[in-house]
């Protein structure tokens, strides 16, 4: 409710009176009266506020855990990229040995061997494509963690229920 205001209450006249000074004093009191349902509609009004409020907090909080999400999701998928690349490189590395054997052999033609190199070349330069795609991916993590890149990037990630298929639900709060 509205406190009641009082003071003091100074006025100057300008016309002649019988009064020697042209200044009068009072005393004012200001008691406010609410007429209707203003005090209800004041707090149905801050109850709205405050439940506004409670709504943004909720949303920005679902924004963080989406976002984290996201870049938890692009680091599995640049370090499942990489071992992917990664066991190629190893299979057509036993392939260029395979027909370099066979080349030597006379089995199979130099530019069968030259191919199969140039594949090697290109795998390798993905691995280390891959390898930038991982400390980009993990950096976008340390930002939505708010933690330096070092600690991120020393730090073991499971993606055990990724992998699975076996993802569980958010909770609610």
């Amino acid at each position: 409710r509205p406190n009641p205001k009082g003071g003091p209450l100074l006025e100057h006249h300008t016309g002649r009176g019988t009064v020697d000074s042209p200044w009068s004093l009072g005393l004012g009191l200001d008691i406010p009266i609410e007429l209707g349902d203003k005090r209800a509609a004041r707090i149905a009004r801050a109850e709205q506020l405050s439940e506004e409020a409670r709504l943004a907090i909720g949303e920005t909080a679902w924004r963080v855990r989406s976002r984290l999400r996201q870049r938890f999701l692009e680091t599995y998928a640049a370090q499942a990229t990489s071992a992917l690349l990664k066991r190629e490189l190893d299979i057509l590395n036993q392939e260029v040995a395979m027909l370099e054997q066979r080349a030597k052999a006379g089995e199979a033609s130099p530019s069968d061997v030259r191919l199969a190199r140039l594949r090697l070349q290109e795998t390798r330069l993905a691995v280390d494509g891959s390898d930038g795609e991982i400390r980009t991916a993990r950096a976008a993590l340390a930002e939505a963690l708010g933690l330096p890149f070092d600690q991120v990037a020393a730090m073991p990630l499971a993606f055990n229920a990724m992998e699975t298929g076996k993802l569980g639900t958010l909770p609610a709060k």
